[in-house]
Formats: structure tokens, C-alpha cells, sequence
């Protein structure tokens, strides 16, 4: 473990250097700061709980403690990059055999054992787990639930985090002893009855959502920030654009493939809206770590 500690500290004066580089001209800059006016921080994570609680009804979390540690580090480590400080980064390992990888809002990142098994490096993981992590930065999921989702109240879906909360009050003061036929005109069952109903519609926005993916500008944006990412935490930058390639390889996709390439665009248009990047004279400076042998020592 102290020689975990030690790469990390290594990465650390990689991303100095790295940091020196401007990277500005690489990605959109205004993208991630998206001003949200009167919409909270608190109302984005509530309303990312929320997500979060409905991917993981669907999935199991592996029980591969030191992986679950793992990703967790690096993850970390590349959130700590990003324009985003004042979120609490989580991130976890789903039991699915399926290539992918999903965020919440608020700073929730997920990946399935599927995708790490196709991965060859740390560089790789962290190209991956930084794209997660730039829908985040750009709440893309955020403003996708605000626009799409048929809840009743589009135009301020953060402020339903709060009335949740509220609704569970409500709920948690509401007496048993007074239970009757007439129940019904409770003003604390009513908001139950309403807030349950109100949780159903959003539960199944999100599963449309993440069903059917993110518009392709989100997912090409996304792609961009990973990169500019992974070359700040001292990464192989290119790491992300082998990733793409992998994906792009497997032509006629397989069965564990199906989901990603659902809900993405295809990799080869990804690989070619990031020909820019990769060209950049700004790219060119940067000599980031693969690290393989510590990423099979945990992954594998």
C-alpha cells in the first residue's frame, strides 16, 4: 500500500508539470460551468441519490474490496483535477458482465466488472473514469432529468430533492394510531401518497435516461474534458483513445458490448471527434504513466 501512496505522490509532480500547460483551447471551457442560478448543490446530490438508489437496484456491487479501494484512489485522484472540488466523490464496481460505466449527478461514478476486465492499464481506467466524471463536472444527466424527464414539474426538477425530503418528514411524523377509512384527507399521507407517486415518475425518467444515453454532443464534450483530465493527474492521455479503438475493433459488437454501443455513439466518430485534441500542440508536451503492472495487480 505505501508504494500506492508513493506512484500517487509521483502523479502529483507529473500533474505539477503538467499543470503548467495550457489546456484551455482543448475542450469547450465555459461546458462545465454551467450556471445553474438558483438550483443548490444540496438539491443536485439529493436528486443524485435518487439515481444512484435506482442503477443500484439493478446491479450488485462487487465484493472485491481492494478493487472497490482501487478504483476509488484513482478516481479521487482525477476528481481532484477537475473544477469541481466541492462534491464528495463516489465511486464503485458493478457485478455485470456488460462493457460500461455510468454517472450520477452530484459525484457518483460507476463501472462494471465487464469494462475493467477489457482494460489493460491504470492510464486506461482513468481515461474512463475521467469521461464519467466530465458529465458530472458538466451535470449532463442533471440538465438531460430537467428537459426530458415527465415528472410535472420540468422546468425545476432539482427542487424535487427537497420536496422528497420533505415528504419523508411528513411521513416519519405521520401517526400510525390515527390510521382509519378516512385517512385519505391526512395532509402527511397525502404528501406521502403524492410524494410516492411523484418518486415513481422520476424513478422511471432515469431509467429512460440511462436507457437510451445522453444526447452525442454530451457524450463527444465528455470525451474531450476525460482527456484534458487524465494529462492533469499525470495519465498517458492517448490511454483513452486505445480505449476507443478497442471498442471500435469489435465490429458486429458482442452481447457485453450492446449497452454501451445503445446508449454511445459509435466509437469510430468518437475516435474522429477527438482528432483534434489528440493533434493539439499542447498534447504533444504531455509524457503521462500507463502504470500496468499496479492496475493488474489489483484488477487481475
Amino acid at each position: 500500500m505505501r508504494s500506492f501512496y508513493l506512484m500517487m505522490y509521483v502523479l502529483f509532480l507529473a500533474s505539477c508539470t503538467i499543470n503548467n500547460v495550457d489546456f484551455t483551447k482543448l475542450y469547450d471551457a465555459g461546458t462545465h460551468a454551467m450556471d445553474l442560478g438558483d438550483k443548490s448543490l444540496e438539491e443536485e446530490i439529493q436528486i443524485g441519490d435518487e439515481v444512484a438508489n435506482t442503477l443500484l437496484a439493478q446491479y450488485s456491487l462487487s465484493s472485491n474490496k481492494s478493487m472497490h479501494s482501487y478504483v476509488n484512489k484513482v478516481g479521487t485522484w482525477l476528481a481532484l483535477q477537475t473544477e469541481r472540488p466541492e462534491l464528495t466523490w463516489y465511486f464503485a464496481v458493478l457485478e455485470d458482465e456488460s462493457f460500461n460505466a455510468y454517472a450520477a449527478p452530484g459525484g457518483y461514478v460507476f463501472l462494471t466488472t465487464g469494462l475493467l476486465a477489457q482494460l489493460e492499464s491504470e492510464s486506461e481506467l482513468a481515461g474512463v473514469l475521467a469521461h464519467e466524471i466530465a458529465h458530472v463536472i458538466q451535470r449532463h444527466h442533471l440538465m438531460a432529468l430537467k428537459s426530458k424527464a415527465a415528472v410535472g414539474m420540468a422546468t425545476n426538477l432539482l427542487a424535487f430533492g427537497a420536496q422528497l425530503y420533505q415528504a419523508g418528514r411528513a411521513q416519519d411524523n405521520y401517526d400510525d394510531s390515527n390510521y382509519g377509512e378516512d385517512n385519505y384527507e391526512d395532509p402527511a399521507y397525502q404528501g406521502q401518497s403524492e410524494s410516492a407517486m411523484e418518486q415513481e415518475q422520476l424513478v422511471n425518467s432515469i431509467n429512460n435516461l440511462y436507457g437510451k444515453g445522453l444526447d452525442r454532443d454530451d457524450e463527444y464534450s465528455a470525451d474531450r474534458m476525460a482527456v484534458v483530465i487524465a494529462a492533469r493527474a499525470g495519465y498517458e492521455p492517448y490511454a483513452f483513445y486505445a480505449v476507443l479503438q478497442k471498442l471500435a475493433s469489435n465490429k458486429g459488437a458482442t452481447t457485453h458490448l450492446d449497452t454501451l454501443l445503445k446508449t454511445h455513439p459509435h466509437p469510430s466518430d468518437r475516435i474522429e471527434q477527438l482528432k483534434s485534441i489528440y493533434n493539439s500542440p499542447q498534447l504533444a508536451q504531455v509524457e503521462g504513466l500507463e502504470l500496468k503492472k499496479r492496475f493488474y495487480q489489483y484488477i487481475r
